[in-house]
């Protein structure tokens, strides 16, 4: 049995901009943050913010 794609409605489409935008501007401000760090100044490995993503990166794939 095929099932018809509905196409999206507008509020649909206004939600997922929304996230996309809100995905985007996570992404850039890790950018600022891994630039700083990665600068010399901080060290990468002591900023908790990039430690907790790569925690939840590696439990997504399974690594331990």
């Amino acid at each position: 049995m095929l099932r018809r794609h509905k196409e999206p409605r507008h509020g649909e489409e206004t939600r997922l901009a929304a996230k996309i935008r809100a995905v985007q501007a996570m992404s850039a401000a890790l950018d600022v943050l891994i630039a700083e760090r990665s600068g010399g100044a901080l060290p990468v490995d002591d900023c908790p913010i990039l430690t907790a993503l790569e925690a939840v990166s590696f439990e997504a794939k399974g690594t331990p």
